[in-house]
């Protein structure tokens, strides 16, 4: 590896320095990261359908089907440990059943066996074309496909048409016998339809495009590796940990990723893309606005409707008659008080004249859609309050120095260094002490540095810093000569 591209680029999740390639542009998860439930068409074979009963000995009927559903839920539920596993964000795999999916198989001349066999490369072309398969994307709301068979394809457990969301209804077959194990097949050829690539090493050594590529760890007392899922094992041990790879995530005590090595980013950058090749059939509606308000004066707070219209035949068109409820839920009860506003049954948005009041523990706002056709929704979003600006928590501990340049006893040394939020800006104290240089860094809980920086001491009391990401828990951390204290805040 070329070492003089590393260099600091944030604190991990453990306190300690990020010291990996810089993470390009492309592989920067975005702040306000979606929710994404992507639903994935399994076709089975019939093929695929004999291997498990070859396995279940007289089981048969209802509870044959029931054995079979169960292992291509477990497929489901690997991936999305996977992603747990991995730090992927609110992504979700769901799986549709399509059963007795047929498929004319292409065979050619192999030299290397000396036989005809199956060729999967030319059965992903054709599986892409394939009538059956978009209309079973169509039928069933599914955004990609796997087809699962047991042809015994030479050379290959599981092919995919293309790396990475290029049309709707981008597709992969599956070896049936290779979709779980140590080879994982079937979330290695997921990896590959969200934009996953393997290891540089295995692809191309000097291919460095974008956050695509897997990852392999040393294997305690041995000299081969552990490979997350999309990497390639050619050792024949197929060591596989559950883990795209992720330079924020360790097994083992080492790190599954770099910078660019970076499996979950593509999967969180392109996941929302592809769930949206297909629709949700029914028509469904979403409160925009804040989850948290931290203002301590008046201001006016905006929501608004967003409506997901329905498919055709479903029911839920426009036009939609909005109607609005607001109130709060005071400290001393839980009871709420509404204010209805009868004005708004025309409008896709609501103006809540808020003011602080230290009683009010929450605000709620209702919404009721009804569209042309007489259907009728609702839906309820709560917002904490906090009037007296943002929530911070408990410091995370004073971390003193052994060696300083000033004694830890002295006077400049007694006073922890504390910070405070105005608006948009977040002002570091250290109250005139000596303290030395200052180094404060704030960073998401993914270890990604939002801004950093620093002052004298000596020279002035405090200093301020733009803070503006998006909602969630971000760690502003102060280090003096003296040690060095983080601090946990939530950001509406």
């Amino acid at each position: 590896r070329d070492h003089d591209k590393h260099k600091i680029c944030g604190i991990d999740e453990y306190g300690e320095p990020l010291d990996e390639e810089l993470i390009p542009d492309p592989c920067q998860i975005p702040p306000d990261d979606c929710y994404a439930e992507i639903r994935l068409a399994l076709e089975i074979t019939p093929e695929a359908d004999e291997y498990i009963e070859q396995f279940t000995g007289t089981i048969s009927g209802p509870y044959l089907e029931l054995v079979k559903l169960i292992f291509y839920l477990c497929l489901e539920a690997q991936v999305n440990i996977a992603f747990k596993n991995s730090a992927v964000m609110n992504k979700v795999l769901r799986i549709g059943i399509v059963d007795d999916f047929i498929f004319d198989y292409n065979y050619s001349f192999f030299p290397q066996l000396g036989e005809m066999r199956a060729n999967i490369g030319i059965d992903i072309g054709d599986l892409l074309s394939s009538g059956q398969l978009h209309n079973d994307l169509s039928d069933y709301r599914c955004d990609i496909a796997v087809m699962m068979t047991d042809q015994d394809y030479p050379f290959y457990a599981g092919i995919v048409n293309a790396i990475g969301p290029e049309v709707p209804g981008f597709c992969s077959i599956v070896e049936i016998k290779y979709a779980s194990g140590q080879l994982l097949t079937f979330a290695h050829e997921i990896g590959h339809l969200f934009g996953a690539r393997h290891q540089r090493e295995y692809d191309d050594p000097d291919f460095d495009e974008n956050c695509n590529h897997a990852w392999a760890i040393p294997k305690p007392g041995s000299v081969t590796e552990y490979h997350t899922i999309v990497g390639v094992d050619d050792s024949g041990d197929n060591n596989h940990i559950l883990n795209y790879s992720n330079p924020f995530v360790k097994v083992a005590g080492s790190r599954t990723g770099t910078g660019i090595d970076y499996n979950a980013a593509s999967i969180d950058n392109n996941g929302c893309f592809i769930a949206d090749y297909q629709p949700d059939p029914y028509w469904n509606i979403h409160i925009v606005g804040p989850d948290t308000l931290c203002l301590i004066e008046e201001d006016d707070i905006l929501f608004y409707a967003e409506v997901h219209e329905a498919a055709v035949a479903y029911p839920g068109h426009p036009p939609y008659t909005y109607i609005w409820q607001w109130g709060y839920v005071w400290n001393d009860t839980n009871f709420p008080e509404l204010d209805w506003l009868s004005e708004s049954n025309d409008g896709n948005y609501l103006i809540v004249p808020y003011e602080p009041d230290e009683d009010r523990k929450e605000m709620f706002v209702r919404l009721v859609v009804v569209s042309d056709d007489k259907e009728i929704l609702k839906t309820m979003k709560h917002i904490k309050l906090f009037p007296f600006g943002c929530e911070i928590t408990t410091p995370i501990g004073w971390e003193p120095r052994t060696t300083t340049l000033i004694d830890t006893d002295d006077d400049n040394c007694n006073v922890t260094p504390l910070i405070s939020f105005k608006g948009d800006k977040v002002e570091v104290h250290t109250f005139g002490n000596n303290v030395g240089k200052v180094f404060y860094t704030c960073y998401d809980v993914q270890g990604r540095s939002i801004s950093s920086g620093s002052y004298q001491s000596d020279e002035q009391p405090s200093v301020e810093f733009e803070f503006r990401p998006s909602s969630g828990i971000y760690f502003i951390s102060i280090e003096t000569l003296c040690g060095m204290i983080t601090y946990k805040v939530y950001k509406p």
